[in-house]
């Protein structure tokens, strides 16, 4: 059972203290945070929140032969109940590559809300984290690339 509870402004919360809109959540708003895999040039975070499968921000690209790691992450301030949480992520390169959309709630512990190895959507329903991050994780070919073109959700 959901309640809610008004404490100021528009903004509703559950009594769990997560927030309950039942609007589109605005990422952008959120603390950015950042964690490049083998990139010097990570190109413009503002990317991720126009909309664009075109425009992104590189999360990783593997240049050494080695397996990469890159995220991005939102602190959202407090726990946030999303209805549709979804990010859309690209790879390029012949080598395996996995896309994650992970949540937190501590910033340390990390629940996988979905994932995908392939340029596409990767969604998540009915879930609430105070963090919310897309990591890509790269194979061992060289010049494989993971990209996160836009971040969106709509709270419950």
């Amino acid at each position: 059972m959901i309640g809610s509870k008004k404490l100021g402004g528009k903004n509703l919360y559950d009594d769990d203290g997560a927030l309950v809109t039942g609007l589109p959540f605005r990422f952008e708003n959120g603390v950015f945070a950042y964690n490049l895999g083998g990139i010097a040039n990570l190109g413009n975070p503002l990317n991720m929140y126009d909309d664009s499968t075109v425009t992104n921000f590189a999360l990783t690209q593997n240049s050494a032969g080695v397996s990469t790691t890159g995220w991005v992450k939102w602190n959202l301030g407090r726990k946030v109940n999303f209805k549709n949480i979804y990010a859309y992520a690209s790879v390029s390169g012949t080598g395996a590559k996995t896309i994650y959309l992970e949540g937190s709630n501590n910033d340390s512990d990390w629940t996988t809300i979905g994932s995908r190895a392939s340029t596409g959507l990767i969604l998540g329903t009915n879930i609430a984290y105070k963090f919310i991050r897309v990591r890509g994780v790269t194979g061992t070919d060289i010049n494989d690339s993971i990209s996160c073109h836009y971040i969106k959700g709509t709270t419950r």
